[in-house]
């Protein structure tokens, strides 16, 4: 049985390889998003000027602050991967299994299905069964003494019963062997806020590092004023955006991944192959991105804004006002961007890395 910490361990390499190939998409999707705090709305006022989408935004950025911009933040951006990551992977499947165990331990058993049963057994023997006498015993132990009626009713009698307790069995199987769909997204969620509450200064200084208005040089240096200006609890600005969209991506992810794949295993046929891992990580980016990119959106505007907000909600009501629910669903192109493939990568790097250290697959 492997131990907790080596489950982190392999967990926390998926998602740090993911962040770092899908880092200059982070880049990018922040900025997108911190285009209005940026902008001077009377420069805009009276101009038809749409603001640079995905390509463009990374076209400027790189002309004018060159091509390692993209990989802006990067050490924070890593060690949240190995942090964060590793938590709300690692964590899952323990909670999951934590969550099936108390629910198994706590429900009713499965009772037998007796009238149906003898309906059932009633049909496929026919009228027999209602007029003949019940053989003794002694009698019905040798099918000599039994009449050709009486050997036929008993014989599909038998048959039924058998039949009903396999079906009866395999279902006890599933329910106690599988969780259920909201189970799972509750496993995810659980998960995926208690590692966002843990590794929510490393989010942070991320954040501040891939703003264009960052004056205070690397990582240390935002540590530094952060904690200067606004205290140690500075670290732990935008917490709860945080923990809602990490709750919301490691439900949507983990759980549809899970979900989807079982699905996929069912139908396909591929069993635990490439194709399989493939198609249900794209799946599950996809439903990610679009579930959390509003509160994508609120996180990264309260981490860049300073003391400009009391709170999320004031942030989300400032984006609402002047962007309307487009605002919320600023970035989503470069969120998928970033999100999808840090997803496919993630989950096949954690499934080769399960392989190879003899782990059960995901």
């Amino acid at each position: 049985m492997p131990s907790f910490a080596f489950e982190l361990a392999i967990s926390g390499c998926s998602v740090g390889t993911a962040t770092l190939l899908t880092n200059p998409f982070d880049v990018v999707k922040t900025r997108l998003q911190l285009q209005r705090l940026s902008t001077d709305p009377s420069s805009l006022h009276g101009a038809n000027i749409r603001p640079p989408g995905l390509v463009g935004t990374a076209v400027k950025l790189v002309q004018e602050e060159g091509f390692m911009a993209l990989w802006n933040g990067l050490p924070p951006a890593l060690a949240r991967g190995f942090i964060y990551g590793g938590l709300r992977l690692g964590m899952y499947s323990p909670i999951k299994t934590s969550l099936l165990t108390s629910l198994s331990t706590f429900a009713p058993p499965t009772p037998l299905p007796s009238t149906p049963l003898l309906s059932t057994a009633k049909s496929t023997a026919g009228p027999a069964l209602s007029h003949q006498t019940v053989p003794s015993t002694a009698s019905s132990s040798n099918p000599s003494h039994l009449s050709p009626s009486s050997a036929m009713t008993q014989g599909s009698v038998s048959s039924v019963v058998e039949a009903s307790t396999v079906h009866t069995n395999e279902t006890i199987a599933v329910h106690t062997n599988e969780l259920s769909f909201v189970g799972k997204l509750a496993a995810g969620s659980l998960s995926g806020g208690v590692a966002a509450a843990i590794s929510n200064p490393t989010e942070l200084v991320k954040t501040r590092l891939q703003s264009k208005n960052n004056q205070h040089g690397g990582s240390l240096g935002v540590i530094r004023h952060i904690i200067g200006s606004e205290g140690i609890g500075g670290l732990w600005r935008g917490a709860v955006p945080a923990m809602s969209r990490a709750a919301l991506v490691t439900a949507c992810q983990c759980a549809t991944y899970d979900e989807i794949k079982r699905a996929v295993l069912r139908y396909s046929g591929w069993g635990e192959s490439l194709a399989t891992h493939l198609t249900s990580s794209t799946l599950a980016g996809l439903i990610a991105t679009t579930v959390t990119n509003p509160i994508d959106v609120i996180k990264t505007v309260v981490f860049v804004s300073g003391n400009k907000y009391s709170g999320s909600w004031a942030a989300a009501a400032d984006i609402w006002r002047n962007d309307g629910l487009p605002g919320f669903f600023k970035g989503w192109v470069a969120n998928f961007a970033r999100l999808g493939p840090q997803t496919v990568i993630t989950f096949i790097v954690f499934e080769r890395l399960r392989e190879f250290a003899g782990l059960d697959h995901f």
